[in-house]
């Protein structure tokens, strides 16, 4: 059997697929840009570390439609038997009609985001052509896959008739004891917008944090851990930085960050802050909520260490994850938490032991059942 992958989005998609496609296939082909390919893996060559993918990278210069045609090619010259594309954001209609020519291929898709792949809209062309796409799409793939449980049973209720699975972005490989030292460091994975996380709520809590924290003599370090090389990104940056107090410091990027230094700096990290609003809109600006019908890349990087995380009250935290996430309701819950981190060491301690614990369930045994659903077997 032979397998091409699709992925020019989202680098944190591949570990796992890559991982599980390892066994059941004599061949497999991943076509994603440069920077996707790059950021696979925080160290290691993508090749090295998968020497039986073979990876075709889109050129700087060449169109989304041109990078397309070349899949379809190789797929039509090398009998391929498999397709899954696991991000599909561009160029929908011209995928639906391509996918026409290969009826004998098995072809699966990882949802994102369930209302928007679920939306037909017509108030303009792009609305038209993407909800023609869409309906071609729910009749011809019939396994899907997904970053969350919750997300599964959602689905399977709007398409019962559906294979839908459950398989993380990567796989837990446990790292040591990193991140127990000075300074105590809160670090914000993510991108930094106003749709996806409450940036306001950060700004007022740390205000008044660090206010209460002065008189405590540990140094804080914030890491906004996300492209901040937007206006919103510069605002954010800006409103943190007036913040007076020798006993904390800020750490930004204004470009976007390699995975290495990404994954260096959660491996640094005391603890993980996702200041998520629960209910955003999609690109198409379609209702979703977090947690429910859509995944944000918490849980990606959750499974990178043993560090718990610190999430809003209300999202809806799979059982495998529990021991990892600290919800709180309010600022003074969420200040609490922290103190709790920063004076309680040996319930810091345990809590780490206990994540270290509950990760051993993402292993590759536990999810190749699931993977072989996906790929119709």
């Amino acid at each position: 059997m032979k397998l091409v992958i699709y992925e020019t989005t989202h680098h944190e998609n591949l570990p796992a697929l890559l991982d599980l496609a390892e066994d059941p296939f004599d061949e497999v082909a991943v076509f994603l840009k440069k920077t996707t390919y790059q950021n696979i893996c925080g160290s290691g060559d993508p090749a090295g570390l998968w020497p039986g993918a073979v990876f075709f990278q889109q050129g700087e210069h060449e169109s989304n439609r041109a990078f397309i045609r070349q899949m379809f090619r190789y797929i039509r010259e090398k009998g391929v038997s498999h397709l899954h594309l696991a991000t599909l954001d561009n160029n929908l209609l011209f995928f639906a009609w391509m996918i026409r020519g290969i009826k004998a291929v098995h072809i699966s898709l990882t949802v994102h985001e369930i209302h928007e792949y679920n939306a037909n809209r017509y108030e303009d062309l792009r609305d038209w052509t993407e909800t023609l796409a869409k309906i071609s799409f729910r009749r011809r793939i019939r396994h899907t896959h997904f970053f969350l449980p919750a997300m599964v049973e959602l689905f399977r209720q709007k398409d019962p008739g559906s294979t839908a699975v459950w398989i993380p972005s990567r796989f837990y490989v446990p790292q040591g004891e990193t991140g127990t030292g000075a300074p105590f460091k809160i670090v914000i994975p993510g991108s930094v917008e106003a749709n996806r996380r409450d940036y306001g709520f950060v700004m007022e809590f740390m205000k008044e944090f660090l206010a209460r924290h002065e008189a405590s003599g540990v140094l804080i370090e914030l890491v906004i851990l996300g492209n901040s090389g937007t206006p919103y990104g510069a605002t954010v940056v800006n409103a943190l930085q007036q913040l007076s107090s020798p006993s904390w410091r800020l750490t930004s990027y204004t470009e976007p960050i390699p995975q290495d230094e990404y994954e260096r700096q959660l491996a640094a990290a005391t603890i993980l802050w996702s200041p998520l609003r629960l209910e955003k809109v999609s690109l198409r600006k379609v209702p979703e909520v977090a947690g429910q019908s859509t995944a944000s890349g918490l849980t990606a990087d959750l499974l990178l260490n043993n560090t718990p995380a610190l999430v809003p009250y209300g999202y809806t935290i799979p059982e495998a994850f529990r021991a990892a996430i600290l919800p709180y309701r309010s600022k003074e819950e969420l200040a609490e938490l922290l103190g709790r981190c920063i004076h309680d060491p040996a319930w810091y301690a345990e809590c780490r032991k206990n994540i270290a614990g509950s990760f051993a369930f993402f292993s590759k045994e536990n999810f190749r059942k699931a993977f072989e659903a996906l790929m119709g077997e």
